[in-house]
């Protein structure tokens, strides 16, 4: 019975840790992120939280549970401008993290081989753009919301080509076949 209550606590502070393990690393440029893996012990790297902290994630668990994670966030939030922002810092991460996948066996095995976690990027990306498409209208001519949706449009789209082929050919013909896609 004591097991079950640790759960939610440890789910809780994982979840803490993904939001600033998001934050505190989704600026570093695939390169750095590359020598932060090569130099790490167990695929766990050292990164600066927002309270100027040093904090440590394991990157594999990151890597797995990140496109859940975005999604979560775009169910149970509110879509306001911070929700925009934290996204866009998100699918940033997950852009490095694809491209680093070739390089990375970890990572590959993870993001491109693991069909449950491809699944997840597709979902991301249709629920993404779905909500996106739902909040244009809501969208003003002013402020940096505008700009956060145009990116994140951009971003889903980068992103399918990141996680599952850079020719249009391949795309489409899965795109076709998606059971969230519906051809009219």
């Amino acid at each position: 019975m004591s097991h079950a209550k640790e759960e939610p606590s440890f789910g809780t502070q994982w979840a803490i840790n993904v939001i600033s393990a998001v934050k505190g690393i989704h600026r570093l440029s695939s390169h750095e992120l590359s020598k932060l893996l090569r130099d790490s012990e167990n695929f766990t790297i050292n990164f600066v939280n927002e309270k100027e902290l040093s904090d440590k994630i394991d990157m594999e668990k990151l890597a797995g549970c990140l496109p859940l994670h975005l999604i979560a966030v775009l169910i149970s939030s509110d879509r306001d401008e911070a929700v925009f922002r934290y996204l866009l810092c998100g699918m940033r991460l997950l852009h490095s993290l694809c491209d680093l996948a070739p390089r990375h066996a970890k990572l590959e095995q993870i993001l491109l081989d693991d069909v449950k976690v491809s699944e997840q990027l597709l979902d991301l990306v249709f629920y993404l753009l779905i909500v996106l498409n739902n909040h244009r209208e809501e969208v003003h001519n002013s402020g940096p919301l505008p700009l956060l949706h145009s990116a994140l449009v951009a971003c889903s789209l980068h992103l399918l080509s990141a996680c599952i082929s850079s020719q249009w050919q391949d795309l489409a013909q899965v795109l076709v076949v998606h059971p969230k896609v519906e051809l009219t």
